[in-house]
Formats: structure tokens, C-alpha cells, sequence
């Protein structure tokens, strides 16, 4: 390829030009201020990859997200073969899709389908639909699973991002939807499983949260506390001290009376 400059025949090196009409180019954009490097600092990439990496997003789904090679995102914090330290420079094309990558807000969230998390959020939500009233058949049949892979899944250690997605689904499909099953029923409360709105949504992933138990048997309770919610909401009491009233999360209050309107 030669120099983009008219009567020029040198070959291009770089932007289209030949070494002699580039830095002609360069030095003039410098001048007036326009010049603009294809390189920038790596810091900032470097930094903003190690954040993402401590938010367990890793390379592989780093390059899925970005576009950027995995070997090109492994540099950035490894020394190449040959050289003293990590990547000082790298392309600005680069450093901007990197960029552009969010930390998630919360754990886990860009993590691919295929990875492997704790399970504790998973096997809460399934114990507490079976504690709700729903029978581990019915639950498999919706996600589309055997019973006997259910009952694996409830008693492992470590799932998938993948399966804590479906069943993080069906939970906020049926946790105001109490199940007819009252073996299941029955089960759930030998077993002192917790039922779904004992539950907190920003909690029930933490290994070290704890429910917090409605002073309730059962279904009936569930939609004499929600009658009562929404009376006492009517008369003006804020959901807080609803929630003491009923000895319920204050989060469970507001989804008894999303339900109630």
C-alpha cells in the first residue's frame, strides 16, 4: 500500500502515509492542537479490568462483552514474554470498549450463564415454594427439568448462573401465588423451610441472612395479612410500622399491598 499524499510512493506506515508525510501531519496537528494518539495510557483499563475481575467477571466473559481479545485483556496485568512489565500503552479502540464494560452493581450480574455460583439463594427459593404449596413436580414441570434433577439441584453446594436465573424467575412468578399442595405444604413445615415472603429480595442470595418468620400457619394467614395490610394502609400507617405490626419484613408489607392495588 503506498502513501496516501499525492506523487508519493513510498510505502504507508502509518494513517496512510509514508513515515516523511505522517509526522509532516503529526507535527502540524500538534499545532493547533488536534492531534490525537491511536495509543492512551493503559492505567485506567488496567484499573477498570481489575474491578471487573473482583466482581467475578472474568477474562473469557470480559471478551464476550467488550470485543476485546482475550490475550489483549490477559496483557494488561501479565508481563509478555520478552518484556519487563504489563502492557504500558495500548490502542485507544481498545481502551474505550474495555471502558465501557460495567461493574456490576451487584455480585454476579454479568457473570456468563455457564458459571458456577453458590446455591444457597437457589435452594431457598425452591424449599420456599414447596413450603408455599407447590409440589416439586409442579415446579419441575414449569422449569422444564426431571424431578430427579430438581432434587439434585436442591441439595447441591453450587449451580450455575443459569439455573439461579430460571428459578429466580419462577420464585417472583409464584411468591404471591400460593400453591394447592398440602403434602408439599406439610413437608415445607417439618422442615422449617421459610416461605417465600418471609424471605427478603435483596437478601436471600447472603449465606448469612436469616428469614424473617410471620407470626402465620399458613394460607390463610398469608391473606388475613394481607387484608390487614392493606386496611392498615388505608388508615394511614406507613409500611415500616405495618411491618412491625405483623411481624414481617417491611419489603413483604409492600408486596402485600402491590398485590392488594
Amino acid at each position: 500500500m503506498q502513501c496516501s499524499q499525492p506523487d508519493c510512493t513510498k510505502p504507508a506506515r502509518r494513517r496512510g502515509q509514508c513515515d516523511a508525510h505522517y509526522e509532516t501531519w503529526r507535527v502540524r496537528q500538534h499545532a493547533y492542537g488536534r492531534f490525537e494518539s491511536k495509543y492512551v495510557d493503559a492505567g485506567p483499563a488496567r484499573e477498570h479490568v481489575a474491578k471487573l475481575r473482583a466482581a467475578g467477571v472474568g477474562t473469557r466473559r470480559i471478551n464476550e462483552l467488550s470485543g476485546v481479545g482475550r490475550n489483549a485483556i490477559r496483557y494488561l496485568g501479565v508481563t509478555r514474554a520478552g518484556r519487563a512489565e504489563p502492557s504500558q500503552r495500548i490502542l485507544r479502540t481498545t481502551a474505550e470498549r474495555l471502558l465501557a464494560v460495567p461493574i456490576p452493581a451487584a455480585p454476579l450480574e454479568l457473570l456468563a450463564p455457564s458459571s458456577i455460583i453458590d446455591a444457597t439463594g437457589t435452594i431457598r427459593r425452591l424449599r420456599a415454594l414447596v413450603a408455599a404449596g407447590h409440589s416439586q413436580r409442579s415446579i419441575a414441570d414449569r422449569l422444564g427439568v426431571s424431578q430427579s434433577a430438581l432434587c439434585d439441584l436442591m441439595h447441591r453446594t453450587h449451580c450455575t448462573v443459569r439455573n439461579r436465573d430460571v428459578v429466580a424467575a419462577l420464585f417472583a412468578e409464584l411468591e404471591h401465588h400460593p400453591g394447592t399442595n398440602g403434602q408439599a405444604r406439610r413437608r415445607g413445615m417439618q422442615l422449617g423451610w421459610a416461605l417465600p415472603l418471609e424471605w427478603d429480595e435483596d437478601t436471600i442470595d447472603d449465606p448469612s441472612a436469616e428469614p424473617v418468620r410471620a407470626r402465620r400457619g399458613g394460607r390463610t394467614d398469608t391473606e388475613a395479612n394481607r387484608r390487614e395490610a392493606a386496611a392498615l394502609a388505608a388508615e394511614g400507617m406507613e409500611p415500616n410500622a405495618i411491618a412491625h405490626e405483623l411481624g414481617v419484613h417491611e419489603r413483604t408489607v409492600e408486596r402485600y399491598l402491590a398485590v392488594a392495588s
